[in-house]
């Protein structure tokens, strides 16, 4: 079901969807795309979110939407570009070195969230000594 973009920023962040569509935004699981392809933001846990810092490649406003849902939650800006971030992202959204901004209620939560996204991420836990061979 299509939705506007504000509407979709709000199921995505308040309600925890995981699928939808809006004018220029999509879910897809934990990864809320502009326009198709770019990762705008990435939900690390319920109240925990990657969002990319850059400048998005058009001119739009789901950028400050999306931050206004986000303090709206209580939640806030609490580290730029953690490497465990980096890491998580480069394995489940499957995009390269990229500035994030991490957001949670505090620093502690950001970082215990993201340590226990990194332990059940299938590509980080796995070893080639797991193999039958």
């Amino acid at each position: 079901m299509l939705t506007d973009d504000a509407g979709l920023v709000a199921a995505y962040v308040g309600d925890g969807a995981r699928s939808g569509g809006g004018t220029t935004l999509r879910i897809d699981g934990d990864v809320l795309e502009l326009d198709g392809w770019w990762p705008l933001a990435f939900r690390v846990a319920d109240d925990v979110f990657g969002v990319r810092a850059d400048d998005p490649p058009v001119a739009t406003t789901v950028v400050a939407e999306l931050v206004a849902a986000l303090e709206a939650r209580g939640l806030r800006r609490v580290a730029d570009d953690p490497p465990l971030l980096h890491t998580v992202t480069y394995s489940e959204v499957v995009v390269g070195l990229v500035a994030w901004s991490l957001w949670a209620r505090d620093p502690g939560a950001g970082d215990a969230a993201l340590e226990a996204r990194a332990r059940s991420a299938s590509a980080l836990t796995h070893s080639s000594t797991d193999l039958p061979f």
